[in-house]
């Protein structure tokens, strides 16, 4: 694994994934926690796949699209533009 550390950042050149010795009987694993939650993910295409379902989001220039990763089938996300609530900039 290699990696460096400055200034409160790791850049890591590694396949990040959940600790498969868990011997504390848990069923899943969070990437931070509710005292420390992550604030953005970068992702190319991101790939979702719990074992029910498998899917890629993929961004394209004006729209979002899903693909059923088991079934080949391509959707597109239709979104409505809204007002952001008052105090959001």
């Amino acid at each position: 694994m290699a990696k460096r550390m400055s200034q409160g950042r790791m850049t890591a050149l590694l396949n990040l994934g959940p600790d498969s010795g868990n011997t504390d009987g848990a069923t899943s694993n969070d990437l931070g926690a509710d005292a420390s939650p992550y604030n953005n993910g970068y992702f190319a295409d991101l790939n979702l796949n719990n074992g029910r379902g498998n899917y890629t989001m993929i961004e394209e220039e004006e729209y979002l699209t899903l693909r059923n990763n088991k079934t080949g089938k391509l959707y597109r996300i239709v979104m409505e533009e809204i007002e952001p609530p008052e105090g959001d900039e």
